[in-house]
Order: C-alpha cells, then structure tokens, then sequence
C-alpha cells in the first residue's frame, strides 16, 4: 500500500547502510540508487553501551547524552531504549475498518515543505479511502491546542499532529488519548520521555543535518591558517530543530578540521560534545572565536522568527549589518535562502562569492538550483514524503488487516527520517526539473522497541 508513496517524485531511495533489525522493524522500499558521494545515515547508533563497556571504551554516546539540554541534540538517542508497551496510547480503542477518519493538526502551510507534505498526506488517505480533515495553526500555539481540542470534539479515530512545541503540548495529547483517540507526533522535535502518550513521533533528525553540512564546509573551507567568519541564520533558536541544526553544524565542522589536522575524534558523538559545548556558548553570549582551536570565529546568528523567504531576509540583516566580512552563512532551512541571498545582495555582496552559503537542510527543487548555479554549496535532503511514510507505516497497521512485523504498541518513542548531503559535487544525482524535492537515495528504517535494541546490540 505505502510502494506509491516513495515511488513518486522526490521520495525514492536505496538501502541505507545501517544495522539490520531484528524482525521487528519496517523498511521503505525503493530503486538502487546511482552511485555518488552522497553521505546518509541510518538513525541507529553507532555504538551500544554494552559494546562500548565490554571493550573497556568510553561511551561517548551515553556521555552527550547526560549534557542534553534538550534543544541541541535533536535526533541522537540512546543505543537502548526502554519498552513502551505499557504507555498508555488508546490503541485498544480502535478498530479495523474501511471508513477511517483522520486529523491533521499542522503547524504551517508557509513553506513549500509544508505545502509538499500535506500533499502526500492528502493523498494517501484518498488511496485508502480515508477522509481527512485539516487545520493549519500558523505556528500558533494555543489556536493548535483549540485546533485539537475542536478534532477532540469532532471524535475523530486518529491525530496526526505537527507540534509546534510537543515538550508544551503533552496536556493537549493526553486530553485525546483520554477522549479514546490516538496520536501520532510528526516533527519538528523529537519526544523526550519515553512514557509520552504518544504512538511515535516521526521527526527528522535535525543534528545529524547540520552535522553533514558542518564536515562539508569544512572539507571545502578549512585552513587552519585562515580562521573563517561565519554567521547563523536561523528560524527560532527556542525550537530544538533549529538549535540541532546549528549545534549539528559546529560538531561537523570541528570533526572535519580534527581530520584534516591528523587528530580525529573517536566518533561523531565525541565530536558533539565539544561542538555542544561551543554551541552554547553561541547561543547564550551571542559569539564564540574559536580561531585558535578551530579556525572557526562564530561571529552571531539571527533569527527569522519563520522558516520562509522573509525570515531569512530579517535573519540575515542584522548579521550583515554588523559582520559585512563574514565568510560563510549557516541558513537553517532552504526556504529561508532566497530571502538570505536577497538580503546579501542589497548590501552589494556577491552571494557565492563575497560570502559562502551552505543550508542545513531541506534539499528542494530551489535550493538544487540554486547548488548547480554555484549560489549555495549544499544542503540536506529533509523528505516530506519519509514523514508521510513513518505516519501510514503505523496508520495502516492501527486500522488495516496488513501483515506487519513490528509491534504497533511498542514503536521507539522517536522514529528518525534518515538524511543525505547534497553539493555541487553529487547534485546530478539528486536534481530533477520538476521534482519540488531531491530524490533521496536511502530508505527509511521503523523500529519498535526490541528492534531498535537489536539493531544496537544492546
């Protein structure tokens, strides 16, 4: 039922290089790939605690882990995750059936992400024969809790929710969970108790973004004679995406400049922990100079206070205004881009030249563009499409007959879409006219519980 969904446009993959799973994990199917330097990642970790234990190694993992601040580390979990089959979720409350109606509470319909998504949420409920109903919050928070409330009322069968902030919103979830409605979590942050009433939160995982845009910036800027000036655009420094996102880009950068300078870190994670460390102090005094240890200076970031073209415009005038000279521009989201680019150019500024883009994520058709004409130096790949493929993985397991091989009552509190980079490098490989996003190039791996603790060893 879901071979449609990653079939079309924008949503195709291969295998990605991970752990296999126990039988009890669903994977999204999809044509091979053609061979480039694309870099991808399965969510599962590197390296499991008892591994770690057993070769008498420091588990940097496990380490990150005890400094999270539950912000900047979105999309890295523990390799063992507890069972969550006794969280109640209200799944003995549904039935199958053919006249399955949802709801979508979405956070936005500013950006073409969003718009993309709800597409292909629309779509698969009209293949099933599902009604759908929708609401569009405008990153809202209380008209999103009235929105639920209202789907509550309505006695809809399930909620797909786009949080606006879910470590807020766990009141509005558990109201329908107690009301017999189940809910299912789809990005931008990832849940962080498990015992959270929640089927899953399918979400992507914004650190590792950053972190591949991080080591290419690197591999293509680094001199360690010549420190960088480099600037943040960001969306909202409040929300864990974006927070992961620049905390991912500062840890991919130094695990690159470690390379390079011959002393490399154990792993990512080891990185991470000297990246979050630098990233705080960004966030919190606004500048860190890390010349001397990286031949980084993090001069500041703006905030758009929106992901679209006019957040990335407001985001990027007051970083001009006072760091003219910068040499790179970190933009959060593609979106934000075209309204970056514009603002750069009203301060007679080359973009592409003058001052270096690189965006941490979401690979659309624009920014693809925008790589080919030489304006940006890569993005992610941020696939609306693996979103709508981790919601109707449990969707049709809650409501159909269809044979699945993981426990619907005991899925991991998170489940990662997977990500790649795209650069000047491997663009042909993802650039299609037409194509609103890249074509991706790795599958989507879904996890329960004991299938993600196969996966890790642990």
């Amino acid at each position: 039922m879901l071979a449609s969904m990653l079939a079309a446009c924008g949503g195709s993959g291969s295998s990605a290089e991970a752990p296999a799973a126990a039988a009890s994990s669903a994977k999204s199917e999809a044509p091979a790939a053609a061979a480039s330097s694309a870099k991808s990642e399965a969510p599962a970790a590197e390296a499991s605690s008892a591994a770690a234990e057993a070769e008498g190694e420091i588990n940097y993992l496990e380490e990150l882990l005890k400094l999270d601040d539950g912000l900047s580390l979105s999309g890295i979990q523990s390799a063992h995750q507890e069972d969550r089959s006794g969280v109640y979720k209200a799944l003995d409350k549904i039935e199958k059936k053919d006249d399955v109606t949802l709801a979508f509470a979405g956070a936005s319909l500013g950006a073409e992400f969003f718009v993309s998504w709800e597409k292909t949420l629309v779509r698969e409920a009209e293949d099933r024969g599902w009604t759908l109903l929708e609401s569009n919050a405008q990153f809202d928070m209380e008209l999103q809790n009235n929105q639920i409330d209202a789907f509550i009322q309505q006695g809809v069968d399930c909620i797909i929710l786009n949080a606006i902030r879910l470590d807020a919103q766990i009141d509005r979830i558990q109201a329908a969970v107690d009301a017999g409605i189940p809910v299912i979590v789809a990005g931008p942050s990832d849940g962080r108790d498990p015992e959270t009433p929640v089927v899953t939160v399918v979400v992507a995982g914004a650190n590792i973004q950053g972190y591949y845009a991080g080591e290419y910036a690197a591999e293509k800027m680094y001199d360690a004679d010549n420190p960088l000036k480099v600037g943040f655009c960001t969306a909202f420094l409040s929300d864990a995406s974006s927070c992961s996102r620049c905390c991912g880009f500062v840890s991919g950068w130094i695990a690159k400049a470690a390379e390079i300078n011959g002393t490399p870190f154990e792993n990512r994670y080891a990185a991470t922990i000297e990246g979050l460390r630098i990233w705080k102090e960004v966030k919190d005094k606004g500048k860190y100079d890390a010349s001397d240890e990286w031949s980084i200076n993090f001069v500041g970031y703006g905030q758009g206070e929106g992901t679209d073209a006019s957040a990335g415009q407001v985001a990027t005038s007051d970083l001009l205004t006072a760091h003219s000279d910068m040499d790179l521009l970190v933009i959060e989201v593609d979106q934000m881009a075209s309204g970056a680019i514009s603002e750069i150019e009203q301060h007679s500024l080359v973009p592409g030249e003058d001052i270096k883009l690189i965006c941490c994520s979401d690979g659309t058709e624009a920014i693809c563009e925008m790589i080919k004409d030489g304006l940006v130096m890569g993005s992610t790949l941020n696939v609306p499409e693996f979103y709508t493929f981790g919601i109707f993985t449990a969707l049709d397991a809650m409501f159909t007959d269809e044979a699945v091989d993981f426990d619907i009552n005991n899925l991991t509190l998170n489940e990662y879409n997977p990500t790649e980079m795209i650069t000047e490098e491997n663009i042909d490989d993802y650039y299609y006219p037409g194509c609103m996003f890249g074509t991706a190039h790795v599958s989507f791996d879904f996890y329960d519980v004991p299938g993600w603790n196969a996966a890790n060893n642990s």
